[in-house]
């Protein structure tokens, strides 16, 4: 009996070392805890797909421009010392003799615009001198002529002063020392006498006194 128990101890015994032993073996197998990563210190990966490559896209051509791109003009060859330099364009003689017509054509029509221009301006100049001419008509009642000449100048306009040689001795005067004949009407334009009258005349001297006015 006493055989039996110390038989059963030691077997008792001999388990619980054995499963001991297990124990520690097993615990000893187990993959050792992974420590924590910190984002800061541990660089990005790029992701990998399990059990095959991820396909990476194919890089365009250098010479191939991207969609959209603006295209670029071609680039010219440098030139090599000495060579001849490039031929010129041949030209149409007929298209450039038009573009020579057409040329003089608007230098033409540019010079006569120009001129009516000018015109324009001298005849606008002259009208407004022609108002500051002084005229001085010596005339009496019973002159014809002399009611001929005041009217003309009263239609068109002209400015003038007009005195009676036979109320005005001063006039008279004045007159006979402008027109030694001693007629009447005697017209005095700015130191140009009009015996007599004539439109078309006295047209004239006012218009060359205007353009000294103008000068």
């Amino acid at each position: 009996m006493t055989a039996l128990t110390g038989v059963a101890a030691a077997v008792s015994v001999g388990a619980a070392l054995a499963i001991s032993l297990g124990w520690v073996e097993l615990s000893s197998m187990r993959a050792p805890a992974r420590p924590e990563r910190v984002a800061a210190d541990v660089p990005s990966e790029a992701p990998r797909a399990r059990g095959y490559a991820l396909e990476q896209p194919s890089p365009v051509p250098a010479t191939q421009p991207l969609p959209g791109a603006p295209s670029e003009p071609p680039v010219e060859p440098f030139a090599q010392p000495g060579a001849a330099p490039p031929a010129p364009a041949a030209i149409d003689p007929r298209a450039a003799a038009e573009e020579q017509r057409r040329r003089a054509e608007q230098a033409e029509s540019e010079r006569k615009r120009s001129e009516q221009i000018k015109a324009d301006m001298e005849a606008r100049a002259l009208k407004r001198a022609r108002g500051n001419v002084a005229i001085v008509m010596y005339s009496a009642k019973w002159c014809g002529v002399c009611t001929r000449a005041r009217n003309y100048m009263v239609e068109n306009g002209i400015s003038f002063a007009e005195h009676d040689i036979d109320e005005d001795d001063s006039a008279r005067a004045a007159y006979e020392r402008l027109n030694p004949r001693h007629s009447v009407p005697t017209i005095d334009v700015e130191g140009e006498v009009l015996v007599g009258f004539s439109g078309k005349s006295l047209e004239g001297l006012i218009d060359k006194a205007a353009r000294k006015r103008v000068r």
